[in-house]
């Protein structure tokens, strides 16, 4: 009854033990000056039952986790509870005791020691008066004989009057319980100052349906009161989870299966474990890192995989565990431990389009992809580094979405730039992340340069324009786009009103369909578009010219009369005028209102004349209209309306042809008479100012003729005439003729020597030709070739010179048996006349000896024989080689011994022969052309 010792409270800080590292008032601290042991005996439990404490030996009895004992009678180490400071112990009989407490802070190491001597006394003590002792606890709970209660129950209560704290007993043994005290191992739980207590049990929870026993002793310093003891019963265990989907065993649960099941009966919430190993899975507790996923209060759980591609899905063709423990009020039931296998993973795409490692791909290209049936959706991935989109997941800003197609277009691209996609399938399987696939955009299509028409800031440009541009070098072009606007920000924000033309790469300029208004300035650009995407061309401008002033000056004057049917119309251009547009024709009003498309429009001059007998021959006698519009870059400006009447037509067709050259010194000249010609006034001469002032009273006046032919007569070679036919109407009136010219010929070299195509010809010739009439000097061709020759200049190798007489001697010999070509070109003061082409072929060398006498090989020669041989052709003379060495007459030259002279017969006698004698000759045939080597012939004397 009596525990006199077992609440002593001191804080003490005066003494610490550093050792210890506790102190303080709120740390264990050292021991006290007078720390020992404290020990009260109990009398009214059985005999020398003893209560230690080591509260008054240390500063801070809450810091101590627990204290071992040994109680100095032999009995050994004995642990005592966790967080007690006391122990009731109970001797075998009364004597003087040596107690060692070993005291452990809260790092769980010694952290001080205890030893002193304690004496048990004989059971005949008194215990302390009860009015000081602690009284009852009240408001128990759960309430004595509760039925279904909480496994997980927290007991709680009210605490008695002047208890310190409370002793708390538990248990399923009634009398166990009523009988235990702070010693009874398993059924003493804890002294502690609050009034609850959590019994976790084993499990870390009570056992389901089960009759559990309690006991509260309070306690203060006087002592302790002991409780009533109470009862209550658990709650049952919930039943198991049943019927899993999918279905145990399963072979084909989806990547992204959602687990579900039928909670068992009296089950609130769920413990759920996952994972790849059975017995993982089996034996997995709350404290199974990464297999228990945790507890929830609905029936469904979606699965992940750390270690699949793709976040919150299952790895394919693999096979899972799982578990569903039922949590209720009675407790934790666990669940049997399910399996599924999940589909194989679905293929990855095929055809890739761009394919891998594709260059110079469209800025507007859409990516393509096959894929088997199988395949649900996909996954699109693109981005501008491989690593990103690589590690890519839907999270992160390569992730373009997910979709069904097979097409997917990441819009406009930028030319010269590699981008990375990569397509995932999804499937029941899962997702099969795609291999990283890579292109290269095209390069930006070349920009269109310089030179441009009309070039950028041109003034005074025409209003019909065609623009022209050049295609610049840079990435392919497709198309040209052509902007063009007198408003500058309608060709700078290439509106579609502005864009006049789309043109294909082959075409750099292009016509604009409408004239333009002259002195107005337009804005243009040229935009290239090709596979690279757009590439925005320089911004031109030009502003056109203004409207030229009109022609004046006509000639004819207006409504001038007797106007010669082939006159030629004259003007004075109008200021600023570039050119003029003609219109002529017989009607006024059709002149009037003429266009450039009309009969009466006549071309367009740079010049300021016209002449309508060539374009169209004028009637005699007949009133024209001509109207001439000055044209600038501005534009036509439309002119005056001039008349006239014509009168007779004048000569044409003069033959010889006006400025005819080399006409045969006694031609007949000749012409066509003019529209309503009645005769023809001729005129001659070789002075061209007084041909064309004359009049009829002049030197060079030949009459008036009928007939369209005159002769003048012999004439002065290479020399110049001029001519005029005056036609005449029946009237009288007259039209003066054009002066015309022709200059007689140049008579060619004759009478070759050599003569043409001769033969034979000496190699030293000297080439003569008779003088040709008027010439002056001859320029001299000469070679082999009749090409070379023929068109030969004086700057060609084959031109020998100019030279006044009529011999040439070739330089050097020429070369036997070879056929020469040579010209001579006659010239005289300014004229020349090619000559023809003559050809001769010089002599050949003679012809070999033949016909040996004795002949070749004779014997019984007699030894006064002459040789003979029959003559060789062309041969003037022979050389006589004489031996008896074969080798010596073969090889013998007219400087050796075996020469035996030059000789213009047929046969040679050699003297001293001798008999038996076997001699060698050689005849070697000359003439101005050479020499040629005969054949060695050979004899032998009689005997």
């Amino acid at each position: 009854m009596l525990r006199s010792s077992r609440s002593f409270r001191f804080c003490v800080a005066f003494l610490f033990l550093a050792a210890a590292g506790l102190g303080g008032c709120a740390t264990l601290g050292g021991i006290l000056p007078f720390g020992v042991i404290t020990a009260v005996q109990i009398f009214d439990d059985p005999n020398y039952t003893m209560a230690l404490s080591v509260d008054s030996a240390v500063s801070n009895p809450a810091a101590v986790s627990k204290v071992n004992w040994v109680f100095g009678d032999g009995g050994g180490f004995v642990a005592g509870a966790p967080g007690r400071t006391t122990i009731t112990y109970r001797y075998a009989a009364p004597g003087t005791y040596n107690v060692t407490a070993y005291i452990f802070g809260t790092d769980g190491n010694i952290a001080t020691t205890l030893n002193n001597d304690i004496t048990v006394l004989p059971g005949d003590g008194v215990n302390p008066p009860t009015g000081d002792l602690p009284g009852l606890i009240s408001a128990a709970n759960p309430v004595d004989g509760a039925e279904n209660v909480n496994v997980r129950v927290i007991l709680t209560w009210t605490g008695g009057a002047n208890a310190d704290s409370n002793d708390i007993y538990l248990g399923t043994d009634e009398d166990a319980v009523d009988a235990a005290n702070d010693g009874t191992a398993g059924i003493f739980q804890d002294n502690q100052e609050t009034n609850s207590f959590d019994p976790e049990g084993e499990d870390g929870h009570l056992l389901p349906d089960t009759e559990y026993f309690w006991r509260i002793d309070t306690v203060n310093a006087v002592g302790i009161t002991k409780g009533v003891v109470r009862s209550f019963r658990t709650a049952k265990a919930p039943e198991k989870a049943k019927t899993p989907t999918p279905a145990n065993s399963s072979v084909s649960a989806r990547a992204d299966q959602v687990l579900s099941w039928v909670a068992g009966l009296r089950a609130s919430s769920h413990d759920v474990y996952f994972g790849k190993n059975l017995m993982d899975v089996t034996d997995a507790t709350p404290e199974t890192e990464d297999i228990f996923i945790g507890n929830q209060g609905n029936t469904t759980f979606d699965p992940s995989d750390e270690d699949a591609d793709i976040e919150g899905e299952l790895l394919p063709a693999t096979t899972y565990f799982w578990r569903v423990d039922e949590i209720g009020i009675g407790g934790i039931t666990k669940g049997d431990v399910w399996s599924f296998t999940t589909r194989p993973a679905p293929p990855p795409i095929t055809s890739p389009n761009p394919v891998d490692m594709a260059i110079d791909v469209s800025v507007q290209h859409v990516l393509s992809w096959n894929a088997p049936g199988s395949v649900e959706n996909y996954d699109v991935y693109f981005g501008f580094d491989a690593a990103d989109v690589a590690d890519a997941t839907r999270d992160s800003p390569e992730f373009m979405g997910n979709q069904t197609n097979k097409l997917f277009s990441p819009g406009t691209l930028i030319s010269s730039f590699t981008y990375f996609w990569r397509v995932d399938t999804r499937g029941p399987g899962g997702t099969s992340q795609g291999t990283v696939l890579t292109f290269t955009t095209a390069d930006a299509p070349a920009q269109v340069v310089a030179p441009f028409t009309p070039a950028n800031n041109a003034l005074n440009q025409s209003i019909d324009q065609i623009l022209a541009w050049t295609a610049g070098v840079g990435g392919d072009v497709d198309e040209f786009q052509v902007y063009f606007s007198d408003i500058e920000s309608q060709v700078v924000n290439a509106i579609t009103s502005a864009r006049i033309a789309v043109l294909d790469v082959a075409q750099t300029m292009f016509d604009l369909p409408t004239n333009l208004m002259p002195a107005k300035t337009y804005y243009w650009r040229v935009d290239t578009v090709g596979p690279g995407g757009r590439t925005v061309g320089p911004l031109l401008r030009f502003t056109t010219g203004a409207l030229a002033g009109l022609a004046t000056n006509p000639s004819p004057l207006n409504n001038a009369i007797e106007v010669a049917p082939d006159a030629v119309l004259t003007w004075t251009a109008g200021v600023g005028s570039s050119s003029s547009d003609i219109y002529f024709g017989t009607s006024q009003s059709a002149v009037n209102a003429a266009t450039n498309s009309d009969a009466e429009f006549r071309g367009n001059t740079a010049g300021t004349n016209f002449d309508p007998f060539g374009a169209s021959p004028m009637a005699a006698n007949t009133t024209y209209f001509w109207r001439i519009d000055s044209r600038s870059t501005g534009g036509p400006n439309k002119g005056t309306i001039w008349q006239f009447k014509t009168g007779p037509g004048r000569a044409t067709n003069p033959s010889p042809a006006n400025l005819a050259a080399g006409i045969n010194n006694s031609p007949t000249l000749s012409w066509t008479a003019g529209i309503g010609t009645d005769s023809h006034n001729v005129y001659f001469g070789d002075d061209l100012t007084a041909v064309t002032d004359a009049n009829t009273l002049s030197p060079e006046f030949r009459g008036n003729q009928s007939d369209t032919n005159f002769s003048p007569g012999l004439l002065d070679a290479v020399t110049t005439y001029f001519w005029r036919i005056d036609e005449v109407a029946a009237n009288g009136d007259t039209t003066k003729g054009i002066v015309w010219q022709f200059t007689t010929e140049l008579p060619k070299a004759i009478n070759p020597d050599p003569s043409n195509l001769a033969t034979g010809v000496l190699l030293d010739a000297i080439l003569s030709w008779t003088a040709a009439a008027g010439a002056t000097s001859y320029d001299v061709y000469f070679g082999t070739s009749l090409s070379a020759v023929s068109n030969a200049t004086t700057a060609d190798p084959e031109f020998q010179g100019n030279q006044s007489g009529t011999l040439f001697d070739p330089p050097g010999m020429m070369t036997a048996n070879t056929q020469f070509f040579w010209r001579v070109d006659s010239l005289g003061g300014m004229t020349s006349t090619k000559g023809d082409v003559w050809r001769f072929t010089t002599l050949a060398p003679p012809a070999q000896v033949s016909g040996p006498t004795p002949l070749n090989g004779a014997t019984n020669v007699a030894i006064t024989v002459t040789l003979m041989w029959a003559a060789a052709g062309s041969a003037t003379s022979y050389d006589v080689y004489f031996g008896t060495s074969q080798m010596a007459v073969q090889n013998a030259t007219t400087a050796d011994p075996e020469f035996q002279g030059n000789q213009p017969g047929i046969n040679f006698t050699p003297a001293g022969l001798v008999n038996n004698t076997q001699y060698f000759w050689r005849i070697d045939s000359k003439n101005t052309a050479g020499t040629t080597t005969g054949s060695v012939f050979g004899f032998t004397t009689v005997p």
